[in-house]
Order: structure tokens, then sequence, then C-alpha cells
């Protein structure tokens, strides 16, 4: 959710220097945050012990095509924008729109439903 809300944030105010600058800086923070500790505790989740180091190298490859690929997506739409890089935020945050409804829908949940909260509350999570 952080490449849509960035990537729209960016797209409608991107004369805000300001802004655009938290904007990426957040942006990175959080996909690295998500890449690592989330991803591991994802797989932790739906892979056997032995499961997990096929799963982390594939899932590299696929990072690494994903690195060219998106170099290459994102000069198609500078391209065909006339230059515009305001297109390619709007880009970023309909990929990442997709993405957020993909895994939505596709990855189940694997906790049970006995150990669930009943309700979140901010302060369940308040280390102090």
């Amino acid at each position: 959710t952080n490449n849509i809300i960035c990537g729209v944030l960016v797209y409608l105010f991107h004369k805000n220097k300001l802004l655009v600058l938290s904007c990426r800086t957040l942006r990175m923070v959080l996909t690295t945050f998500s890449s690592t500790v989330m991803v591991h505790a994802s797989l932790a989740d739906v892979c056997t012990p032995q499961d997990i180091g096929l799963a982390l190298s594939s899932l590299n490859f696929v990072t690494g095509l994903c690195v060219v690929a998106a170099a290459t997506l994102e000069a198609k739409v500078l391209g065909a924008s006339g230059q515009n890089p305001k297109s390619a935020y709007l880009t970023l945050a309909a990929l990442a729109a997709a993405q957020l409804v993909f895994i939505s829908t596709q990855f189940q949940e694997t906790l049970a439903v006995s150990k669930r909260a009943a309700c979140f509350r901010l302060s369940d999570i308040n280390p102090f």
C-alpha cells in the first residue's frame, strides 16, 4: 500500500520537492522492509524448513528479473508520456494496486482461526 499512496501523492503533488523526497525515501525503506522481514516470515508460514532455501533462491532470481524489467518498463512509460516522470509514479501506483488485489485474493491466511485476535488495538503492539 505504501507504493500506492506514495505513487499517487507524487503524481498529484510533483512540484513539492520535500514531499517527493519523503515519498521516495519512505518507499525505499518500506520496500526493503517488506522484501526482507515480511517475505521471510511469509515463507516460514508456507514452506517446510527444507524448502525455504529453494524458495529464497527462486525469489532472488525473480527479484533480479524484476529489477531489469522495472527499468525497461519505466523507460517505456517515460517514452510514451513524453518524458513526464509523473506517469512513472502513476504506473507504480497502478502496479502496486494490482499486486495488492492479487495477494489479497490468492494468498491464504495460515493462522488458525482459534489463534486470531478478536479485535486489533494499537495498544496490543505497544512495547512499553
